[in-house]
């Protein structure tokens, strides 16, 4: 793969009424990166998901998403490639920001530490009498 490839994310919903169908979509979405001398990084497994307002009069639909390095120029013909494909209800392509998936760094806390402080037994028997009034 040449070193001017860049790292693409493509989300999608499929309009598909069984798994085998939806991936059989899938499939034929692959192999068109693949002939585009693609290369896939990482790829979702599909999952049926209710969709948030109808598309196409469909409530539900077979979400997916793959990454992959590809050249900038077969970006327009994967758009053209997914604008006819009649089972693809929506698609999101994104160019990724990181080459390299690394593990990011784990979040701070910023809960405020509590010291313990000991105190001295002495000195809580003189306020329990201040406030008891003994």
């Amino acid at each position: 793969m040449a070193s001017d490839s860049k790292l693409y994310e493509i989300s999608y919903f499929l309009d598909a009424d069984s798994e085998d169908k939806a991936r059989e979509i899938s499939d034929r979405m692959r192999k068109f990166l693949e002939e585009k001398k693609a290369v896939i990084t990482t790829a979702s497994a599909l999952q049926k998901r209710r969709l948030a307002y109808p598309i196409r009069k469909k409530t539900e639909g077979t979400f997916g998403s793959i990454k992959f390095l590809l050249h900038p120029d077969g970006v327009s013909e994967l758009r053209d490639f997914l604008n006819r494909e009649k089972n693809v209800l929506r698609y999101v392509l994104a160019l990724s920001r990181r080459a390299e998936e690394t593990p990011r760094p784990p979040r701070r806390s910023f809960q405020k530490r509590v010291e313990e402080k000991h105190a001295d037994e002495a000195v809580i028997d003189k306020k329990l009498e201040e406030i008891l009034g003994a």
